[in-house]
């Protein structure tokens, strides 16, 4: 006979790997045991290698907390003998809920969606990888009345590979393109022309191309009274590009003044209202550049100094405020507030039930740091964006989570009595809106300007960009 060992039972979040081992199964005879696993009910799990003497398995997702039930059949030269395992999937349902979104369409595409951008009258782009080899891959889906998605089958194709591609996408148009979507792509890997700007529509008529060194991180702004970018250089600090027209349906770039800080500044900002106490800059025009050391988690605060020609000059430096006594690596980051250029930035220490951190940051009236941090106890950071999700004409820091199937909400709330204004902070206590398991990346509706209801979610795994109606 064939004594089969014990598995164990167990208790698993929606979505989260959990492992079934029958590996100290013994013959009496001695000699090799083959083994089948297969699932006898419950929520369906995909199970790749029925033959493995161990399992590591998915939970699925659930709406109420469901078991679901695995039999293992064990054979050797004496016999066979069989087991079975509850496996209890709970389902997670943090209160207090902010908002319901319907779904409203579900777009499949034939490539694991890893990024989204929007901008202008183009709600949404995917990028999709791995595609043509490694290249990047890029297809139009374009949104329209009630969050439908339309796609153009158009395909660029660019080159480069995705281990090393970070993309942006300027706030608004240039040139003789106002409303044609342009990104950027950056790669740290090349000593050459690492950083391109393409032009739509689809596909990419035109780019221009700044050789900045080890590029990790943009932010667009107003560069010496003009449009331009400032660019994150891993472990080096940040230069400021002047993109400037030419021709028609040309750009080229200047690099006007760079910072060798010796950091890794791959997240930048560079607010043009305060984030706190104040709804202006008394009236002036911030030249101030926030940028962010993602090896230390620091902030840096540059000014533009009044010389000729100017430098940035280091005004402070401050410690995160991520109230943490375990390491915290950032994973995510967006552009909010009201005039839409304060950073918030997610941080965790990779764990589903571990340690995650949303950290605001911007500037008071008078040039002084601001940090607001709050926490959630369950979900790994994907990405962050800023949303009127439940359409009370208050935005939130939406963040997007890959383990869990709610997004985790923080809202800014109407002005105090007496005050005619709101400011953006403080933020509530987090809030949770279900979008369901696997999300990766998101993008705003663009409703507030182009009218379009739907919150955009991009599911790596699924291929999937789904449309959530907002009310």
């Amino acid at each position: 006979m064939t004594a089969v060992a014990s598995v164990n039972f167990a208790t698993v979040d929606e979505g989260q790997p959990f492992r079934l081992d029958a590996s100290a199964s013994t013959s009496l005879s001695g000699g090799a045991l083959s083994y089948s696993w297969t699932q006898t009910a419950g929520p369906a799990v995909t199970i790749a290698t029925p033959a493995s003497a161990v399992l590591t398995l998915n939970a699925p997702e659930v709406t109420g907390n469901a078991v679901t039930t695995f039999q293992v059949n064990v054979t050797g030269a004496s016999g066979a003998g069989q087991a079975s395992v509850n496996v209890n999937v709970s389902n997670i349902a943090q209160t207090p809920v902010h908002a319901t979104l319907p779904l409203s369409t579900t777009v499949t595409f034939p490539y694991p969606v890893a990024d989204l951008l929007a901008a202008s009258n183009e709600a949404m782009v995917g990028q999709y990888l791995p595609f043509a080899g490694g290249n990047i891959g890029f297809v139009k889906a374009s949104a329209g009345p009630g969050g439908d998605i339309t796609i153009d089958t158009s395909i660029f194709v660019g080159n480069s590979p995705p281990a090393t591609t970070v993309f942006s996408v300027p706030p608004f148009g240039l040139g003789s393109e106002p409303f044609g979507l342009k990104f950027s792509v950056m790669r740290e890997d090349l000593t050459v022309n690492p950083w391109f700007l393409f032009r739509t529509p689809l596909p990419g008529t035109s780019m221009f191309v700044s050789q900045i060194e080890k590029p990790c991180g943009v932010t667009w702004g107003s560069v010496d009274s003009g449009f331009g970018a400032y660019v994150g250089q891993r472990g080096k600090g940040f230069s400021a590009i002047r993109l400037n027209e030419g021709a028609p349906n040309q750009i080229f770039t200047s690099t006007y003044i760079s910072v060798d800080a010796g950091k890794s500044f791959c997240v930048l900002s560079a607010p043009t209202s305060p984030i706190r106490g104040g709804r202006t800059f008394g009236g002036t025009f911030s030249t101030d550049v926030i940028a962010i050391d993602v090896d230390a988690n620091t902030i840096y605060h540059y000014a533009k100094s009044a010389t000729s020609p100017p430098i940035y000059e280091l005004k402070e430096t401050v410690p995160i405020q991520l109230n943490s006594t375990v390491p915290l690596k950032l994973v995510a980051d967006a552009k909010v507030g009201l005039g839409g250029d304060d950073l918030a930035l997610a941080f965790t220490d990779g764990q589903h039930r571990g340690t995650h951190r949303l950290v605001v940051v911007g500037f008071d009236p008078q040039h002084n740091i601001v940090q607001e941090t709050h926490s959630w106890p369950v979900g790994v950071p994907s990405a962050v964006i800023a949303e009127d999700l439940d359409d009370d004409d208050y935005l939130e820091v939406a963040v997007i989570c890959s383990t869990s199937p709610q997004a985790v909400v923080f809202e800014s709330g109407p002005p105090p009595p007496g005050q005619a204004f709101f400011e953006f902070l403080p933020l509530s206590d987090a809030r949770y809106v279900e979008i369901g398991l696997g999300a990766t990346r998101a993008v705003s509706s663009l409703k507030r300007i182009f009218g379009f209801d739907a919150l955009y979610v991009g599911y790596r795994d699924q291929k999937q960009v789904r449309a959530f109606s907002i009310p």
